[in-house]
């Protein structure tokens, strides 16, 4: 078991990186992947230009996920996971993979869409933060 941890740590050395985009002063992150991306990007607009709430954006690349990822979480005091699984099995593979005690609670907002549209991203995580 030691060998398959050992290897385990050493991919996390050779994945890419993840894409973060920082907001102005922002206390939530949101992390999304895959098609995900371009909803995520205009909905950031849209949550600043609407609502002044800023955000910062970590677009994963790969799992095993990297220090980045870890650090990210631990920055902000709240995370939104953007996905279209609605099992929310990124949600469930950030948990495992995060220190439970180091970790803001991560909410999870499902896409009710095939592809996430920026405006239910929006309204979502708008009302998630009480706007």
């Amino acid at each position: 078991m030691e060998r398959l941890n050992r290897k385990f740590e050493t991919a996390r050395s050779f994945v890419p990186r993840p894409e973060i985009i920082k907001g102005a002063n922002a206390r939530i992150g949101i992390i999304a992947y895959g098609t995900s991306h371009w909803g995520v990007t205009e909905s950031r607009d849209q949550l600043r230009t609407e609502y002044a709430i800023e955000t910062d954006y970590l677009r994963l690349r790969a799992c095993p996920f990297t220090r980045e990822v870890h650090e990210f979480i631990e920055q902000h005091d709240r995370i939104y996971v953007v996905e279209q699984n609605r099992d929310a099995q990124m949600l469930s593979l950030l948990k495992l993979d995060l220190k439970p005690e180091l970790t803001p609670p991560a909410q999870h907002q499902p896409s009710r869409r095939p592809a996430a549209r920026c405006r239910s991203v929006t309204d979502e995580l708008s009302t998630m933060e009480g706007k």
